[in-house]
């Protein structure tokens, strides 16, 4: 009960806006036609504390995965596994229910030859919506890169040591040549990621959450703002490779000179 009134907390928070905007409260009515000016100005900031909730609220502090135990995948789930068996990929665990708000469904996957992981994933949101990622993690808790088709993703502002490149629509075996490519670049930096076996993904994917968390728990106002930002003018700064992104000199200095974990 409580995932669905989530999901539709949006909309119905999107509505009660709507309302205010047309229709400001009694109290405003003697300032006239400026009242919608004022009122206007009102939703904005109360948009901008509602966005903040709905950020920090996918990074819960202590995320609930849990195992689903005998649930058929969704239709939608299952038309993707065979890409993942074409490109290298094994299960890592079972399906995972993440405790996120709203939760999501999340398979994982390592690859047998490569220090990559793959994830692939159900939003509980209305509507639902499927997609999937590469990972790898860097030696020495210091972050990791995330190979995406999603460039939503991109409006976060960078977390440290957390590496990002979004190729929009992508394959799951094109993006995996972008995640290698982007490997290979870091090498040449000095960056190396660990081995993996997929016996610490539900281990890594909360540390992921964790720093997260805190980046903007550090900068609730900042996060906010850019991300709003970034989604009304449909900026990403991480689109395409991650060597040729503007700010990758400094992301680079950030993973090179420290624990970020």
């Amino acid at each position: 009960m409580k995932s669905a009134l989530f999901k539709l907390l949006p909309y119905v928070v999107g509505i009660g806006f709507g309302i205010l905007l047309v229709n400001p409260p009694d109290f405003l009515r003697s300032l006239g036609a400026a009242a919608y000016l004022v009122m206007a100005v009102l939703v904005a900031l109360l948009l901008l504390v509602f966005m903040g909730f709905l950020l920090l609220s996918q990074f819960p502090a202590d995320p609930k995965m849990e195992p689903v135990a005998g649930a058929t995948l969704p239709s939608d789930l299952q038309a993707h596994l065979p890409q993942f068996a074409q490109a290298g990929f094994k299960p890592a665990g079972p399906t995972l229910t993440v405790g996120a708000a709203p939760p999501s469904l999340l398979l994982s996957f390592v690859h047998e030859h490569e220090p990559i992981y793959a994830g692939l994933f159900r939003t509980g949101t209305v509507p639902a919506r499927v997609s999937y990622y590469c990972s790898s993690i860097f030696e020495g808790k210091r972050g990791g890169l995330t190979t995406s088709p999603e460039p939503r993703g991109g409006a976060l502002p960078a977390v440290p040591g957390s590496l990002r490149q979004f190729f929009p629509k992508a394959k799951l075996a094109e993006l995996l040549g972008h995640h290698r490519r982007a490997l290979a670049y870091l090498a040449t930096r000095g960056i190396s990621p660990r081995s993996l076996d997929g016996s610490t993904f539900t281990e890594d994917y909360r540390r992921s959450f964790a720093r997260s968390r805190r980046a903007f728990l550090r900068r609730p106002i900042f996060t906010t703002l850019v991300t709003a930002w970034r989604i009304f003018t449909r900026s990403n700064p991480c689109l395409g490779a991650i060597a040729q992104q503007a700010s990758i000199e400094q992301q680079i200095r950030e993973v090179q000179t420290g624990a970020v974990d």
